[in-house]
């Protein structure tokens, strides 16, 4: 799994789950935040074609293919006193609510963030929305209800017409274009996390979440872990 689909889980993680919140959700703040258009450019399907060895061609071929797009994002993240604002709205709103403050460390967030991924988060019914009506962990029944939101609607299409329909042409056969779903804050045109197809790769993925987790908790230092990890590896 690539590094931005580590840090969006992460993100979504500490505003939506942990308990209290950890960070406030600046993409979907409505009250602070203006919306402001921009032309995006995103792929039109036509990707990099690995038996080409003309690496020249390739990539033109796959720029020459890109399309754009208008779409809206909120000015908070090109202006950071609003970003600010949100900051002390949510930090305001913890204290007018009377809710604790979150005081777990570092390694307490980092074990139960691990926890979360690898023993609760339901990945097949349930993907990462990063969007400006709302943040957070959602069912993937409910794409269903934002075809008619025009700032939403690139993302209902690939959902539609590509997650659920991509075809493994090394298995010939139908599978998910990525086991673990999350929509792109900006381009909602194909999923972050779609290098995560098989399931034989998450199986070995999530093992392997669940083995370090377990020896941090056994132990709680990654020195041990490394050592544990190289046991692991030279029985394999």
């Amino acid at each position: 799994m690539n590094s931005f689909s580590w840090t969006t889980l992460l993100i979504t993680f500490l505003q939506d789950i942990i308990q209290p919140p950890i960070l406030p959700k600046l993409f979907s703040e409505k009250e602070i935040n203006d919306k402001i258009k921009k032309i995006i450019k995103f792929g039109n399907g036509k990707g990099i074609d690995k038996n080409n060895k003309n690496t020249e061609k390739n990539f033109s071929q796959f720029f020459e293919s890109l399309k754009e797009e208008i779409i809206h994002i909120p000015d908070c993240l090109i202006n950071k006193d609003k970003t600010k604002k949100i900051y002390i709205k949510f930090n305001k709103n913890n204290e007018n609510n009377k809710v604790e403050k979150n005081n777990l460390t570092c390694a307490e967030i980092l074990l139960k963030f691990l926890e979360f991924i690898a023993y609760y988060f339901k990945y097949d019914t349930l993907y990462v929305r990063c969007s400006l009506e709302n943040e957070g962990f959602f069912n993937m029944s409910e794409i269903e209800n934002i075809y008619n939101n025009d700032d939403e609607r690139s993302f209902y299409y690939y959902f539609k017409k590509k997650y659920l329909k991509y075809i493994d042409y090394h298995n010939k056969k139908k599978i998910r274009d990525g086991l673990i779903l999350i929509k792109d804050p900006v381009d909602g045109h194909y999923n972050p996390c779609q290098t995560l197809r098989y399931e034989e790769y998450l199986r070995i993925f999530i093992d392997s979440l669940r083995f370090s987790y377990s020896y941090l908790i056994k132990y709680g230092n990654f020195i041990k872990l490394e050592e544990k990890i190289k046991q692991k590896n030279k029985k394999e």
